[in-house]
């Protein structure tokens, strides 16, 4: 049988940020977008972190 996990992880993924950026809008906050909140929080979270810990947080490696 033929797993599709990281198909579905990636479609669950897209509908996260979706659901991120409506609420932003609802919000008026405009001054980033789902996207780029989830770099924000992870540098919010872990101050000095070098971009290869931050591409491992934000699953991009």
């Amino acid at each position: 049988m033929k797993s599709n996990s990281g198909f579905y992880i990636g479609r669950i993924k897209q509908v996260n940020t979706r659901l991120l950026n409506k609420f932003l809008a609802q919000k008026n906050i405009t001054a980033f977008n789902g996207e780029q909140g989830r770099i924000l929080h992870v540098l919010w979270e872990n101050d000095g972190i070098s971009n290869r810990e931050l591409s491992k947080n934000l699953v991009l490696l």
